[in-house]
């Protein structure tokens, strides 16, 4: 795989992990502009700004893969090793927006039971 099909794959991975960063945000939003329940609050902050620093953690890696893809490519074959780092650090990012979405989910089925 050349260097740039790598870049290519690697953004896409950052994209899904900012658009489920996203869908954590609005579902947010939504939450923090109605009625949210006081004894969660702490907890909806507290994955507010895992949200944030994900997304935000997006930002670099997203620049440096659209950077490549665009521009000349120096090197043609990718070393092993930054192939491995990019591909934890897209996992990592992949991972950690799917647990918090897990997170906020889980929280809105226990407001809902609660509520019944």
């Amino acid at each position: 795989m050349d260097a740039k099909t790598l870049a290519i794959l690697l953004l896409l991975g950052h994209i899904v992990a900012l658009m489920i960063t996203v869908t954590v945000l609005g579902r947010q939003i939504k939450i923090l502009r109605g009625r949210p329940d006081p004894e969660l609050q702490t907890g909806r902050l507290i994955l507010l700004a895992l949200a944030v620093v994900i997304g935000l953690g997006n930002i670099t890696p997203m620049a440096v893969d659209s950077t490549f893809i665009l521009g000349d490519a120096a090197r043609a074959q990718p070393s092993p090793i930054g192939i491995a780092y990019s591909l934890s650090n897209v996992l990592t990012l992949i991972f950690s927006s799917s647990a918090v979405l897990a997170l906020y989910i889980i929280a809105d089925k226990l407001v809902r039971n609660r509520a019944k």
